[in-house]
């Protein structure tokens, strides 16, 4: 990853997983690849953009001021904005394993991990990907809520859940707290909701919630 130049909104690239102070890019156990994807982006908010044109247009002589004048003092503001603003680094963790034929990135945000994606694809060459297929992810925990299917080794409920209605996606009941293997919860189950968010544990040592798109 190299500097965000002074009029750059951003940049980005692979870094070392151990931190600026290595030079090691990736990371190799048994086989398996780790490695860190990082972006660098100038703050500067769009309000405090708009803020410096609106005052810098309220000077013009000219009035109503035209659509390319105000695109021209934008620019000017944003030349001498960027330079100035401070500069914001995100890191993503990522790990290939050869073997299984997988890719991880840690990271919730599809736009994040699209970025990781294009540019291992670039460093490559090629990068032939597809999501899992996770047929019944949602109807599977809703089975293990409903005690119609027992749940992996040493995994448990913990308290948490949400349940979606299968004909209405907008409706939703969210539960925090509580037994899920309550009869309250598992009449919704039975009244045509499935679980699309549940949260587990894991050998007493681990707690993590698990959704209907393979999120944890």
């Amino acid at each position: 990853l190299g500097q965000c130049g002074a009029l750059e909104r951003s940049t980005f690239g692979f870094s070392s997983p151990f931190g600026r102070d290595s030079d090691v890019f990736v990371h190799a156990v048994e086989g398996r690849l780790l490695f860190r994807f990082s972006v660098a982006e100038r703050v500067l908010p769009a309000s405090v953009v708009n803020d410096e044109v609106a005052d810098r247009l309220s000077r013009q002589d000219e009035q109503p001021v035209r659509a390319a004048k105000r695109r021209e003092v934008k620019d000017q503001v944003l030349l001498e904005l960027l330079p100035k603003a401070f500069v914001r680094q995100k890191h993503i963790a990522a790990y290939i394993d050869p073997e299984v034929g997988i890719l991880v990135i840690d990271t919730s945000s599809d736009k994040a991990a699209d970025e990781l994606q294009s540019a291992l694809r670039d460093a490559l060459g090629s990068l032939p990907l597809r999501i899992p297929d996770r047929p019944g992810s949602a109807a599977r925990m809703s089975a293990w809520v409903a005690g119609e299917r027992p749940l992996p080794a040493n995994m448990a409920l913990a308290d948490e859940c949400e349940l979606r209605d299968r004909s209405d996606r907008t409706s939703v009941v969210r539960c925090r707290g509580q037994n899920l293997e309550s009869a309250e919860i598992r009449s919704h189950i039975r009244a045509g909701m499935e679980v699309s968010l549940l949260k587990v544990e894991w050998a007493e040592r681990l707690v993590f919630v698990l959704t209907s798109e393979m999120g944890v």
